[in-house]
């Protein structure tokens, strides 16, 4: 089953076609994965999916309805939540203003301290920070902030531009295991990552890009070791 997807999707920048032709399709409860080398259209797919990037052609469709003309703001009200790479964190702001940003389409404002509280409950090594500035905190605590503000909206789809960039290991770790209890708690989740080893422990689909275009996808049941998936990898 399918909850989110990408048909045929063509898209781009100015004259220049970088997505070409591409269909994905991602569900609630699972983690979908899109690998490829740099410069192979993975990020700006994503942005398309989010609504950051115009579909040139094709169509994005969520929960069986066009939202291809969606603007950004109402993708998020309808439930799809987007972090770019890097994550979000304002470096002048406290967590606790982060975390309120990232909750901006929340207009009554005790729903929206409810859902800080909510955050600081699921990560309480934030709620010690609540008070300190994005530029003080480490690149993890940056990570969790950047997670924090996506489920302020309550979304039911996370879109999450390589998550693990720049991160030291023992922090990539911690954070492919919030991923999965995300997925656990019915999240659906669709990932750029280039960190090809610890994205597949979590993956349930596995799509790969080059040159903009889809050239390999599978379920991770059909991948039995990353020797097999790196081998199709480095053929394409």
């Amino acid at each position: 089953m399918s909850d989110l997807q990408a048909k045929d999707l063509h898209t781009g920048y100015g004259r220049v076609e970088i997505v070409s032709g591409v269909s994905i399709s991602a569900a609630l409860g699972q983690v979908t994965c899109i690998f490829g080398p740099n410069g192979s259209g993975k990020s700006t797919l994503l942005k398309a999916v989010a609504g950051a990037q115009p579909t040139w052609r094709g169509d994005v469709v969520y929960r069986d309805t066009s939202i291809r003309d969606q603007p950004t703001e109402e993708r998020i009200l309808g439930g799809i939540a987007t972090m770019p790479q890097g994550g979000s964190v304002f470096a002048d702001l406290s967590v606790d203003e982060n975390l309120r940003i990232g909750g901006h389409t929340i207009r009554d404002r005790t729903q929206l301290r409810q859902r800080v509280a909510e955050i600081y409950d699921r990560f309480p090594a934030l709620a010690k920070k609540r008070r300190a500035r994005g530029s003080d905190l480490s690149g993890g605590q940056q990570m969790l902030v950047s997670v924090g503000q996506l489920l302020m909206t309550d979304p039911q789809f996370l879109l999450l531009d390589e998550p693990s960039a720049g991160l030291a290991p023992s922090v990539v770790k911690e954070v492919f295991q919030m991923l999965r209890e995300l997925k656990e708690a019915g999240k659906g989740i669709l990932m750029v990552e280039q960190n090809v080893r610890d994205a597949l422990q979590i993956a349930d689909q596995i799509y790969i890009l080059v040159q903009g275009k889809l050239v390999y996808h599978a379920p991770r049941a059909d991948i039995p070791d990353l020797k097999t998936l790196m081998k199709v990898y480095m053929q394409v």
